[in-house]
């Protein structure tokens, strides 16, 4: 049963790794599939629609691309002066995942 659940467990990372390479690959990236699932997992359990924290609300298309345009969404989850690094009080967002919102952004934050 251990072996089982051994190799689950790291079947389960290197899924993740997997997944956190192909991201860095891609040269165009789509909100529906790459970019809402990092915010869901990131910025929602504090910036739903219902716990709003720092008076920011990430749950929806809109929302989060007047952050991205606007700055503030790279300066916080790249930890730049003048911006609180989020995740609070956890470690940065792997660099992937950080140059994937980088990328689009740069190609205008598309609702793709």
């Amino acid at each position: 049963m251990a072996v089982v659940i051994l190799t689950m467990a790291c079947s389960k990372e290197n899924e993740q790794t997997l997944i956190q390479e192909t991201l860095c690959q891609l040269d165009t990236l789509s909100f529906s599939k790459q970019i809402r699932p990092i915010i869901t997992q990131r910025c929602l359990p504090c910036h739903d629609n219902l716990r709003a924290e720092g008076g920011y609300i990430l749950d929806n298309y809109s929302d989060i691309s007047a952050e991205a345009l606007n700055g503030v969404l790279l300066g916080v989850i790249r930890h730049e002066n003048g911006y609180s690094p989020m995740p609070k009080d956890a470690p940065s967002m792997p660099a992937c995942e950080i140059s994937a919102i980088e990328k689009w952004i740069a190609q205008g934050a598309p609702n793709n």
